[in-house]
């Protein structure tokens, strides 16, 4: 009877691992009824949709580019935005060739020129978005008053928006800020450091992207962007126009007999369901709480 007893539990566990659906974003390991499937391609139900490029970093911070329709997955799983943006600026974000779209302004002595930094990129992980390893440099050391570049591409509104660029530099003070709106100072650091200014209210529908320094700063930047929202996403890269990264759709089929769901997502959050019908849709994205950067989804499981 002790053994009888004993095989009761173990055989239920087995019961569990062998059935159902179990996604692994994070591993590349996905199973139905403990069966590999060997990629999502093989998932029953598997969809998914995104228009334009997306981009998403690994746990080690080195990021990449997703062409259209390729779902962001690296070690740190799933990365799924449910909003469309659009980055406004008409610059070549990630390589530019020479310094079109870019307009200096302010002390005279400062200098904007396009050089070469191809190990400061790499070293913040950005080789794979920023290739050439071009990027600006506003040099305002010599300075005695504020220097600043405006990139071309206006907010076009007074609706909030939101800044962001790859900044590394020297001195006490350089700002990602509108033209007509200050922002938050930042000493900046030798390597390349992700500086966002998220939910700014325009003055006006002429205010651009620009970058600031004070005199005696110097700053090299990359990979601007200017969102018409009131939080920063992921970056979208842009190539002489402005770029959109269309809203992202996912979802599976339920397998029979599964009822309930549970997942893990961003640092360590789980969270689960009830309710699920058979052969109905499963939606990836819709009210989840695992959308957006830092919340990337690691694992979900159908189960009985």
């Amino acid at each position: 009877m002790i053994g009888q007893d004993l095989l009761i539990p173990t055989l239920t566990l087995m019961r569990s691992a062998s059935t159902g659906l179990s996604l692994d974003f994070t591993t590349g390991s996905y199973r139905s009824g403990g069966v590999d499937l060997g990629s999502l391609a093989g998932v029953p139900g598997w969809s998914f949709n995104r228009t334009g490029v997306g981009t998403s970093s690994s746990l080690a911070g080195v990021w990449a580019s997703f062409s259209t329709g390729t779902p962001r997955i690296t070690d740190r799983g799933l990365l799924l935005e449910a909003s469309a943006r659009t980055n406004k600026l008409t610059v070549y974000s990630a390589n530019p060739p020479d310094l079109s779209g870019m307009t200096k302004s302010g002390d005279a002595a400062a200098t904007l020129t396009r050089v070469s930094d191809a190990a400061a990129l790499a070293a913040a992980g950005l080789s794979g978005l920023a290739s050439v390893g071009q990027v600006w440099k506003l040099d305002n050391s010599g300075g005695a008053s504020t220097a600043n570049v405006t990139a071309a591409g206006g907010v076009g509104n007074t609706n909030p928006h939101s800044l962001s660029a790859w900044v590394r530099g020297t001195g006490s003070s350089v700002r990602v800020r509108l033209s007509s709106v200050n922002s938050t100072v930042f000493a900046p650091g030798g390597g390349y450091a992700w500086i966002t200014t998220p939910n700014v209210t325009p003055t006006n529908a002429g205010d651009q992207w620009s970058i600031w320094c004070a005199a005696g700063s110097v700053a090299w930047f990359i990979l601007p962007g200017l969102e018409e929202a009131a939080t920063v996403s992921s970056p979208i890269v842009t190539a002489g126009a402005a770029a959109t990264r269309g809203a992202e759709s996912a979802s599976v089929t339920v397998p029979v007999g599964c009822t309930r769901w549970t997942a893990t997502w961003g640092s360590g959050a789980t969270s689960s369901g009830s309710g699920l019908t058979a052969g109905a849709a499963f939606d990836l994205v819709s009210a989840r709480p695992w959308i957006g950067m830092g919340n990337e989804l690691k694992t979900l499981e159908l189960l009985p």
